[in-house]
């Protein structure tokens, strides 16, 4: 006999999960915001750079680096960005896998955002990019940061530091929530029940009521429906039996 399986009734998403999809959401719109606001600072830095190192031997490599590490931030910026929306959507279906992934991204984030906090800013990291001070010839890295702290919006620092405190807090908040028991039975995977199919065989087949039966087997003769019970009971009549006419 041939069984079904079945999921169990549809498992409702809990609020926990419904918040941490909410705050992921939240991280790849300021990823998206952290994207405009480094962009913006691409042109200035080029300029600075060039200026810089304008009159020195191979110069415009340390301008096509500079330019280099602001591309691949902003790179690294949009792939971070369409991950979490992706984890996003997968997380409130209840992937299990998607979590796994989400606390990993979550726990990079975290560093990142983190080591940004806690370095000098962007634009010191790109004045020393690259500069030596012990070489002859080369501008003072402290010269450069200068240069390019000008060169930046002024609002430019209070925004990216704004955002990366903002993109910590959600971080690990996502990560909690996630581990939450509420989560963890919300992720189990849904348990299958086993029913015997609704099917059965159609009436008339071999075997059933008023149906032919089974095909003999081989040496017996074959049988013409039930065998009797029994010879009929002996009793009376309501025909009895006719005498036989008398002989002439």
């Amino acid at each position: 006999m041939s069984y079904t399986v079945v999921a169990s009734e549809p498992k409702r998403r809990p609020s926990v999960v419904t918040a941490a999809v909410a705050l992921l959401y939240l991280v790849a719109g300021l990823q998206l915001v952290s994207i405009a606001v480094l962009a913006t600072t691409l042109g200035p830095i080029r300029e600075v750079y060039a200026d810089a190192y304008g009159g020195v031997e191979n110069g415009d490599v340390y301008v096509t680096a500079a330019t280099i590490g602001i591309v691949i931030a902003l790179a690294v910026s949009v792939l971070f960005a369409i991950a979490f929306i992706v984890l996003a959507i997968l997380d409130g279906k209840g992937k299990n896998p998607a979590r796994i992934v989400t606390w990993v991204l979550a726990g990079l984030g975290v560093l990142c955002f983190g080591c940004t906090l806690a370095s000098a800013g962007i634009s010191s990291s790109f004045g020393s990019f690259g500069a030596n001070a012990n070489e002859p010839g080369l501008p003072d890295p402290d010269e450069v940061a200068r240069r390019v702290a000008d060169a930046t919006p002024a609002w430019h620092n209070t925004v990216d530091t704004i955002t990366s405190v903002v993109l910590v807090i959600a971080l690990i908040a996502v990560i909690i929530l996630l581990a939450l028991p509420a989560s963890n039975a919300f992720f189990r995977k849904d348990s299958e029940v086993w029913v015997p199919p609704t099917q059965w065989p159609a009436v008339g087949g071999p075997g059933a009521p008023g149906a032919p039966g089974y095909p003999p087997a081989p040496g017996y003769p074959p049988a013409s429906g039930y065998p009797p019970a029994g010879p009929p009971a002996s009793g009376p009549s309501d025909n009895p039996p006719q005498q036989p006419p008398p002989a002439a």
